[in-house]
């Protein structure tokens, strides 16, 4: 790994720890992300708008598309639950929904 690679893999880390519990998220691997991202490749620019409007009902519709392919790598539904009412609960909290 080079230099500006293990800055760049440094600075994710940080930022990573930095929003640990403060923000919703569900890290899956890459490969899981391009199959699955509504927005990787530049798919559903037109969604995107849309989705800003309606934050609970964009998380759910995100969650759902993710879902199969989670249980394919191995998530079960009890922690795929617990993953969904994780992301409600600190959306929730910071005043993201409506």
């Amino acid at each position: 790994m080079g230099k500006r690679q293990q800055q760049r893999c440094g600075s994710a880390r940080l930022a990573y720890k930095a929003l640990s519990g403060k923000v919703a998220v569900v890290i899956v691997p890459v490969e899981v992300h391009r199959k699955i991202s509504a927005t990787c490749g530049g798919r559903n620019q037109t969604q995107k708008e849309h989705d800003s409007y309606d934050l609970r009902t964009a998380a759910e519709k995100d969650f759902d598309i993710e879902t199969p392919v989670l249980k394919e790598h191995g998530a079960t539904d009890v922690q795929l639950k617990k993953a969904r009412d994780r992301i409600h609960k600190i959306n929730n909290e910071l005043g993201l929904y409506k």
